[in-house]
């Protein structure tokens, strides 16, 4: 620990100089000769000389040479006269210290400092193995964390941009503000039926129709079965209409004669590339048999 004579060696009566003592802080303060030991007769009264009026604290002397005084606030030490050898006073100005940095907050780094907070920069450095890294901030101050996978070097991802198919490798694990499902492929968002679409009442052809032409959740279907004889709904996962007959449905679904039919999904259908649809009169994938004009009124599709 850094050392300093505050009270220069001798026999007479003196004050040495002040030090002061951060709030803390403490400091050291004992008693040296220039040989030989410390005399019997030799005393030393410490002072306190702020806040306030002088205050003795304690003293120095052969049994008590040292003596540690915490701040915050301004010591010296008073030497009584003493014969027999020259005494002085000194200062162990580093004893206690308080660990501080190099710089205020919430200004630019400087020097070489010991972080205790976290560092703001725009863009981070990319760490190369074995280099230290500080903590990273936020833009107003809060602690960037970065999740990732177990035992690995990947990061998890995440999904704030309120967008749908994100990626389901494992290394892209979704960490979302709003609840997604799984859709077979990708991740989308949870929603709620906001498009519809409706066939007032069926032509006397096979009704191929595009219903919706991007990717889609379907939630229910519902209409009335006007006619005396069965029919069949087929849907098709298709951004256009169907080309009845050649393309596979992906449902088929039979409309029972002089009757409302209702179908809904416990969890909405997904389809990839789009929804479409087309009524034949018989089930096979292959058929294409039209139904008469009005067989089927009030077709609505409810998806998102």
């Amino acid at each position: 620990m850094a050392q300093s004579t505050i009270l220069a060696a001798a026999q007479t009566v003196a004050t040495s100089s002040t030090v002061a003592v951060g709030p803390g802080g403490s400091v050291g303060l004992g008693l040296f000769v220039a040989s030989g030991d410390i005399p019997a007769n030799v005393s030393a009264i410490v002072q306190v000389t702020t806040p306030g009026a002088v205050v003795n604290i304690g003293s120095l002397n052969k049994q008590n040479p040292y003596m540690v005084v915490p701040g915050p606030c301004t010591v010296q030490v008073l030497r009584q006269e003493a014969g027999g050898a020259s005494v002085g006073v000194y200062a162990e100005s580093s004893v206690g210290q308080p660990v501080e940095g190099n710089i205020a907050n919430n200004v630019a780094e400087s020097g070489n400092p010991v972080l205790v907070g976290a560092t703001y920069d725009v863009t981070p450095a990319v760490r190369t193995t074995g280099n230290r890294s500080r903590l990273q901030a936020g833009l107003y101050g809060s602690l960037r964390v970065q999740l990732m996978q177990a035992d690995g070097n990947n990061p998890v991802g995440y999904d704030t941009t309120g967008v749908d198919g994100n990626s389901n490798t494992l290394t892209a694990q979704k960490v979302s503000a709003f609840s997604s499902v799984f859709n077979g492929a990708t991740w989308d968002r949870v929603k709620k039926p906001n498009l519809t679409s409706r066939l007032v009442s069926c032509a006397a052809t096979t009704n191929a129709t595009g219903a919706r032409g991007q990717a889609c959740d379907l939630f229910k279907i519902f209409g009335l079965k006007a006619t005396a004889a069965v029919a069949y709904l087929k849907l098709y996962n298709k951004a256009s209409a169907p080309t009845v007959g050649t393309d596979i449905p992906v449902y088929t679904l039979p409309l029972q004669a002089s009757s409302p039919f209702s179908f809904s999904f416990d969890s909405p259908h997904y389809f990839s590339a789009g929804l479409a649809y087309a009524i034949t009169a018989l089930p096979a994938d292959a058929d294409t048999t039209a139904v008469a004009a009005g067989d089927v009124l009030g077709l609505n599709f409810a998806f998102a």
